[in-house]
Order: structure tokens, then C-alpha cells, then sequence
């Protein structure tokens, strides 16, 4: 094994959770944070294992720490973020029964299905 696939790029978020998935066969489920702390806002997608991730909603603000990495399939490169550790900082301030349901908690996903899941 070459020394560039021992690395791992750690990446860690603070941010609102905007989407939250259902859990596939496996226990992994997809997560969605808005990021934008910098000039241009930023949509990052983890995959998280589901128990990590039952306690929180959509709305309220979260630490996520993951890794990136990517494989080569026929050709073309798939990267994906592995989340190894989740924080729920706040249960959100908006009211439950006042908040409008918006496309993420309906459970559909805001991200193209590439079959790499």
C-alpha cells in the first residue's frame, strides 16, 4: 500500500442540520449541514451510522467530525465523508409546531443518488 492511501483528510462542521436520512440495510444513514460561515455557503453530506445520529432534528445545530476519501469505479473518482463522531449543541430555538416542514424532513434528499452508498 502506497503511503497517500494511509492518509485520511479529517474534517470537522458546526453548523445547522438541514437533512436527515433513513437508515439503509447496513445502519448508515445520510446527514446535511448548511455551512456558511464563509463567503459562499456550503452544503456537506456525511454518512453516519444510525445510532450516532437518532437524537437530533432537522433545525438544530450539530458538530460533525468525518473523514474524506475517494475510490476510482470504471474510471471516475467517488468521494465520500465518513462521520466517526456527532454533536447535538442545540435541540434548535424554533417551535416545533410553528416550523413549516420543508423538503429535507420529508426525507427526500437534496443530493443525487449515485449508487455509491
Amino acid at each position: 500500500m502506497s503511503e497517500e492511501n494511509k492518509t485520511q483528510t479529517k474534517i470537522t462542521i458546526t453548523a445547522p442540520l438541514i437533512f436527515k436520512g433513513t437508515p439503509n440495510d447496513y445502519g448508515w444513514m445520510q446527514v446535511a449541514v448548511k455551512e456558511d460561515s464563509g463567503e459562499y455557503p456550503t452544503t456537506i453530506a456525511m454518512d453516519f451510522k444510525e445510532d450516532k445520529v437518532k437524537q437530533c432534528s432537522v433545525g438544530d445545530i450539530v458538530e460533525l467530525t468525518g473523514y474524506v476519501n475517494s475510490r476510482e469505479y470504471n474510471g471516475k473518482f467517488y468521494t465520500q465523508i465518513n462521520g466517526t463522531w456527532f454533536k447535538n449543541l442545540d435541540s434548535g430555538s424554533r417551535s416545533k409546531a410553528s416550523a413549516k416542514p420543508t423538503q429535507q424532513e420529508s426525507n427526500e434528499s437534496p443530493f443525487e443518488d449515485d449508487g455509491a452508498f
